[in-house]
């Protein structure tokens, strides 16, 4: 049996891993990631700054995968620099 994942692309990156889908020439660097997170909510937006005011940049889906690289009053910076989600609605998954 082989093992499938579905990934969602979008803004040019493979979500929840920051990959480049263009040929970007820098490859990935997993160092900077404090985590991953899943996302728990049916829809979650993502927000240009840290807070619930802020203008909203994208929103993403149930069960999509993403790089957190900072952490500001529960709210996470993604690695795509998208913009910052609202932490209580994922479930955050530790590298080994």
């Amino acid at each position: 049996m082989v093992n499938r994942r579905t990934y969602t692309i979008g803004d040019g990156y493979i979500a929840g891993y920051g990959l480049p889908i263009f040929g970007e020439e820098e490859e990935e660097n997993n160092e900077d990631i404090l985590y991953y997170a899943k996302i728990k909510a049916k829809r979650l937006n993502v927000r240009k700054n840290p807070n619930q005011l802020a203008p909203v940049v994208a929103t993403i889906n149930r069960d999509e995968v993403y790089s957190i690289i900072a952490e500001q009053n529960n709210w996470g910076k993604l690695k795509s620099n998208m913009g910052y989600i609202y932490l209580p609605y994922v479930e955050k998954i530790y590298q080994k």
